[in-house]
């Protein structure tokens, strides 16, 4: 007994002792409200914004970003309230989607498109800004006259819990980093070039949060490196075209004329030296066009100077740039789960493969759609709520959903319903009905969902399909018949299999 009560003392102690509040920190490294993570100079902001916006506007990373836009534009969202959640919760979404559809400095797909910067950026802020319903049902609430965009080039400082320092309070605006803009916001500023947006005013979207970090990670990041080779293999590629040049540039000198620039470093023979092989290292970085060799003759007649291309007649080692640039090019696009816009390009790949690349992408798209949900949902919902006097249960909350990215392809919708439905897998009920006709496209599918099942079974026949008789037969396949000659006409349709 005393060893039991014994056990029991320790274990109470232990949790007495245990401090409910944080002792360790993330680790991030930040220097004034300056975060400090990259080792890269040109990827550790302010630096990082020219170097992004470079890689931005470069054909293979923009065609990524772009696709990626065009995906998410076409996603249409909308606010529900869980199942057999209370009139509260309904009434909560309603109003949501009041505020999505009547934003006034905005549209809600305007907003979803400029949260898209994250993915250059890492991040992305969007300051709350509200307004008062004049008219309607909704008459005296407070509805988001627009989720505005804090551009990437004016944040740069970061505020955290004087007590809890992972704990974020706010980011500081420094317009001065985009002069014309101040003369714009002196009313505001009143003689300060920082503001600071509190944390709870602002809306804040990151691509992998490491350390907890404000401002993220950018996808550019692992993108840096190929693109630094692509742009610079691009540019040689470009000079080689532009002059048609090969090889290592060659200058001959004559003997007795090395022998006298070296024996005087500051006569004329030496500066004429050094001037060539300036004008070659010009040349070779691009950085002229031409080159001049001065002709001069010994006295016996033979050229003090020459010059040649060496491997322009086979002797020099000539690379196919081109497949270095598409390497690149698929790296850059694979980071982006994005390489299915390569498929057919490269004159390779199947359709197997590109079903399979088009599904990865989607992956990709979906990851980003619910980085942004999670953040509406979490953040914009509840505090849009409570300022207006809903307040729910966590399970109660409405919550922001959005689409599917494609439509459902409606052969192979058909073929599988047809098989569930040889099996009596497919349930005649409102629900099921509603969602089929949706899918085969059938009109008035809304009004079946709101039947009742006495509706819907008055309404359905007992028309069923063919599929299981062929077994009755004695044949392989669950559609086929047999026939006097004993052939099996539907043995050849892969459709019945």
């Amino acid at each position: 007994m005393a060893e039991t009560n014994q056990v029991k003392a320790s274990a109470d102690e232990a949790v007495s002792r245990m401090r409910l509040g944080p002792i360790g920190g993330t680790g991030l490294r930040t220097i004034n409200g300056y975060v400090y993570e990259e080792a890269k100079q040109e990827l550790r902001w302010p630096q990082s914004n020219r170097t992004f916006k470079l890689m931005s506007y470069d054909s293979t990373i923009k065609a990524a970003n772009t696709a990626l836009d065009v995906m998410i534009g076409k996603v249409k969202w909308k606010y529900e309230a869980p199942e057999d959640a209370p009139q509260a919760s309904k009434d909560a979404a309603d109003f949501l989607n009041y505020c999505m559809a009547n934003m006034e400095q905005q549209t809600w797909r305007e907003f979803i498109n400029e949260v898209g910067s994250y993915r250059i950026f890492g991040y992305h802020v969007a300051e709350k800004i509200w307004s008062v319903v004049k008219t309607g049902k909704w008459k005296g609430k407070l509805k988001w006259k627009a989720l505005a965009t804090r551009s990437q080039d004016t944040i740069g400082k970061w505020t955290w819990d004087a007590n809890d320092p992972d704990t974020l309070t706010g980011c500081v605006q420094d317009l001065s980093f985009v002069n014309s803009d101040i003369t714009r916001y002196n009313t505001r500023l009143s003689g300060k070039t920082e503001i600071e947006i509190p944390r709870n005013k602002f809306l804040l979207f990151r691509y992998d949060p490491k350390k907890n970090n404000p401002m993220g990670n950018s996808p550019l990041l692992g993108c840096y490196i190929p693109w630094k080779q692509k742009t610079i293999t691009e540019e040689y590629e470009l000079i080689g075209l532009s002059r048609d040049l090969g090889g290592t540039i060659e200058i001959g000198v004559a003997a007795e004329y090395l022998a006298k620039a070296q024996e005087n470093p500051a006569g004329n023979e030496a500066q004429v030296i050094a001037t060539l092989k300036q004008n070659a290292a010009d040349l070779h970085a691009g950085d002229s066009t031409f080159i001049m060799v001065p002709l001069a003759y010994d006295d016996k007649g033979n050229e003090l100077f020459t010059f040649k291309l060496k491997g322009i007649d086979g002797s020099g080692k000539q690379f196919a740039l081109n497949e270095v640039i598409n390497r690149k090019q698929n790296e850059i696009l694979t980071i982006y789960l994005a390489d299915v816009l390569k498929m057919g390009q490269d004159k390779v790949g199947s359709y197997s493969l590109s079903d399979t690349k088009t599904n990865l992408m989607a992956m990709g798209i979906q990851y980003h759609l619910d980085i942004i949900s999670d953040v509406i949902n979490n953040d914009l919902v509840p505090q849009t709520l409570a300022m207006n006097g809903w307040y729910l249960e966590s399970h109660e909350m409405p919550r922001i959903v959005y689409d599917d990215l494609e439509d459902q392809d409606r052969g192979e919708f058909a073929k599988a319903l047809q098989q569930a439905a040889a099996v009596n897998m497919v349930l005649r009920t409102p629900d099921t009905l509603s969602h089929t006709a949706k899918i085969l496209g059938f009109p008035g599918w809304e009004k079946i969902a709101e039947m009742s099942q006495a509706e819907v079974d008055e309404l359905m026949t007992d028309n069923r399909t063919g599929a299981a008789g062929g077994m009755d037969e004695g044949l392989s396949n669950g559609d086929g018949s047999s026939t006097s000659k004993g052939a099996d006409r539907s043995a050849a349709n892969k459709s019945n299999k």
